[in-house]
């Protein structure tokens, strides 16, 4: 169990507290073949080998998402969620894997409170990724998003924002995200920015 020390999901645990954890919750323990397919429907906790996480584009195009390598986990955030799978797991090459359904998953929560915020900050960082990839595989980024709002709601060039956390979420992306492109875009001169407002440029102005 020492490759499950790396796994965010057991982090400030010593290795004896996660086998206990484990020994109870009783994983069903996996060896997959090449190119065999994960049961859907758990936690997974790669003890070996490799995986790859698969989607399905619009056009029904197979997209690689994610790989999976030993000590992490997988299937986190689906394991709750009702109806058909979002995402497909695979073995790149023979690998062994641990999976929790989820009774045994809450239980181990209600069991140990320092796996279940563990857990919340996994899925955390899930969502953050997956913003990332959403953006990445659309092609629409936080700067083009901000930027086409930012002309559609500007009066005489200049909009005033009150408050930010909430332009982030109309715009769809986190807090650091929108700040990330603000800066961008002042930086390529498309904005300017004095105090609570923005100035956004006409096309051609740059730099007057």
């Amino acid at each position: 169990m020492e490759v499950l020390q790396k796994c965010p999901l057991f982090s400030g645990f010593e290795g004896e507290e996660i086998s206990i954890l484990l020994g109870r919750a009783q994983p069903l323990r996996c060896k997959m073949k090449k190119g065999e397919k994960v049961p859907a429907g758990h936690l997974g906790l790669l003890l070996s080998g490799r995986l790859c996480i698969k989607g399905q584009a619009a056009d029904s195009r197979s997209i690689q998402l994610n790989h999976v390598l030993p000590g992490a986990a997988f299937g986190a955030a689906a394991l709750f969620l009702e109806g058909a799978a979002l995402s497909d797991t695979y073995a790149e090459i023979a690998s062994e894997v641990l999976l929790l359904n989820a009774e045994k998953v809450w239980a181990m929560m209600d069991e140990s409170p320092l796996f279940r915020k563990n857990y919340l900050m996994f899925l955390c960082g899930r969502i953050a990724f997956l913003n990332q990839k959403i953006e990445t595989l659309s092609g629409y980024t936080a700067e083009s998003r901000l930027l086409a709002y930012l002309q559609q709601k500007q009066q005489g060039g200049v909009l005033r924002i009150r408050n930010f956390s909430a332009l982030a979420g109309v715009l769809g992306i986190s807090r650091a995200s929108l700040y990330r492109a603000l800066d961008a875009l002042a930086d390529s001169g498309q904005i300017a920015r004095q105090g609570g407002c923005i100035l956004v440029q006409e096309q051609g102005n740059e730099g007057q």
